[in-house]
């Protein structure tokens, strides 16, 4: 496949059907197959907040730039789209300036 076509494909897949909850599948590092769930992020939030839990602090990791140098499709990609979301949780009430999901 060419290297565009790559490109395209891995943007309609993140970008695909945001609102919606759906399987998805993946391969990364070239080898390993892993499965797992696309959520809106308010759904995620709903989750948290219905297991009793709120959201003390919440990232969205950017890509190391070392990884320009490796492959710069995949850097400008995920400088602009998170690959994974990171949340600090606190069991309880909500204390002054949490994110409450």
């Amino acid at each position: 496949m060419a290297e565009s076509g790559k490109k395209e494909i891995l943007v309609k897949r993140i970008h695909g059907d945001y609102h919606h909850r759906h399987p998805a599948r993946d391969v990364w590092f070239e080898n390993m197959a892993v499965s797992f769930y696309h959520k809106p992020l308010a759904e995620i939030f709903g989750e948290i907040r219905s297991a009793g839990f709120m959201v003390t602090d919440f990232l969205e990791p950017k890509p190391r730039p070392s990884l320009e140098k490796i492959d710069a499709d995949i850097y400008l990609l995920y400088s602009r789209t998170p690959l994974f979301m990171v949340f600090e949780l606190q069991e309880g009430d909500t204390p002054p300036g949490a994110l409450r999901g």
